[in-house]
């Protein structure tokens, strides 16, 4: 593609190719559809909620693969074949759909999910140092605008094509039939092997470090750094917040809203493409001060949550409230996920980047968090008031989360002022 030619050394556009290929298996494996898939199986509250939360759970599986590469392994040998064992679980997922003589088939979603992310987070762990090995300090800048346009583009691109199959297999109640999320999956995992044909092209690390074991007194050393612990803690509270509301956006938009998951795909898309349009913004506050752009987001996410509250009320808002409520979480996501990356590979030791890069897992770990515990939250609000309507069952679910994201907030602008002082 002749917008990364200005990347030097021009290998390092195949880690955009590789980043492409991951979000197209993204649009059609996780988030929204695979919510909607759980449910379409049969699947709880909670369950839906380990699902959404599984994906980021598997990022916490960095640290092993960290470790690999801290004692010796080959960086690109973790990365590639963490990624290429963890891409054929799509397929099961996709065998699920269409065998519904199969037991228990939301437990099943479970499991094979798990292992996708599961293994493949290994891979993310050897990824990072990998990275931050051959990618020149001169170059971070654009290649994260690059990274997130390109593969956010190849997202918006996906989800379209999905918005697409949905309406047209979609019955005359718009209701989605179940075998309709076999051909998705199977593609999903295709894109997966995609990328990971793209690693091959990039040569391994460049290190000088000599093999042994993590040395946990360097994770102590990177927290004990007044900004490192500053903004890992607000990031970590933020994902937690962030990912309560994303997580279950899809489950408030299909039971309580009642649209269709062919327009459930079309605010996926609506939230991608402005997560897509909102990165240039996001690299211009971040240029002025990081901190201060982070804080940002977590002012959004408040809005979001009183925003739902409201439709809450009015049985969902239908299709265009849920739409906005989609929306603004794109314009979330991408200040949070895009601020982080940045401030991460900027702060990133030349030494010791595996260690760095397993702190900074741990410090991810909160968005898996969130959606478990968002649907824990519903879980226990429906058990423990039985007579509510499911209109206060929404609203105390999204009060909850109103709360998080007021803490969130303060604690931003709090770190803001005192590092004006």
């Amino acid at each position: 593609m002749f917008w990364t030619d200005s990347l030097h050394p021009s290998y390092l556009r195949f880690f955009i190719y590789n980043n492409m290929g991951v979000s197209a298996m993204d649009a059609l494996a996780t988030g929204p559809l695979l919510t909607a898939y759980a449910l379409a199986l049969g699947a709880p509250p909670w369950m839906a909620g380990a699902l959404a939360g599984l994906p980021y759970l598997g990022v916490l599986m960095g640290v092993a693969g960290a470790d690999l590469v801290q004692r010796g392994y080959s960086a690109k040998r973790v990365t590639f074949w963490f990624s290429l064992i963890s891409r054929p679980f799509y397929l099961f997922c996709a065998f699920l759909a269409c065998a519904a003589w199969w037991p228990n088939r939301p437990l099943w979603l479970l499991f094979a999910v798990g292992c996708c992310y599961l293994l493949g987070g290994v891979s993310i762990g050897a990824y990072y140092p990998w990275l931050k090995s051959l990618l020149p300090d001169d170059q971070i800048p654009s290649f994260v605008q690059y990274k997130y346009i390109s593969s956010k583009s190849m997202y918006v691109v996906f989800t379209l094509v999905t918005v697409l199959f949905f309406f047209l297999v979609q019955t005359d109640g718009a209701k989605t039939p179940v075998w309709s999320y076999a051909p998705v999956f199977s593609l999903a995992g295709g894109c997966g092997l995609l990328a990971c044909f793209a690693l091959s092209f990039i040569p391994d690390a460049r290190t000088e470090e000599e093999r042994s074991a993590i040395n946990w007194s360097v994770l102590r050393g990177v927290w004990s750094v007044p900004q490192n612990r500053r903004v890992f803690l607000l990031v970590g509270l933020g994902f937690f917040a962030v990912y309560y509301l994303v997580g279950f956006l899809p489950v408030f938009a299909l039971q309580f809203a009642k649209i269709s998951v062919a327009w459930l795909t079309v605010c996926s898309f609506g939230m991608q493409a402005v997560f897509l349009f909102s990165v240039p913004f996001w690299g211009i506050l971040q240029r002025k001060n990081l901190v201060r752009a982070l804080s940002v987001p977590f002012g959004l996410l408040c809005t979001a949550f009183v925003w739902l509250a409201g439709l809450s009320g009015v049985n969902g808002g239908g299709v265009w409230g849920t739409l906005f409520a989609f929306l603004l979480c794109g314009v979330i996501l991408a200040g949070v996920q895009s601020g982080f990356d940045a401030f991460v590979l900027r702060q990133a030791p030349p030494r010791k980047s595996p260690v760095y890069f397993m702190f900074v897992s741990l410090v991810r770990l909160p968005a898996a968090l969130g959606p478990v515990s968002a649907g824990a939250c519903l879980h226990g609000i429906q058990k423990s008031f039985p007579a509510w309507s499911a209109s206060l069952v929404w609203l105390g679910f999204f009060g909850a989360g109103l709360v998080m994201a007021l803490c969130v907030l303060m604690y931003s602008l709090n770190i803001h002022f005192s590092e004006k002082q």
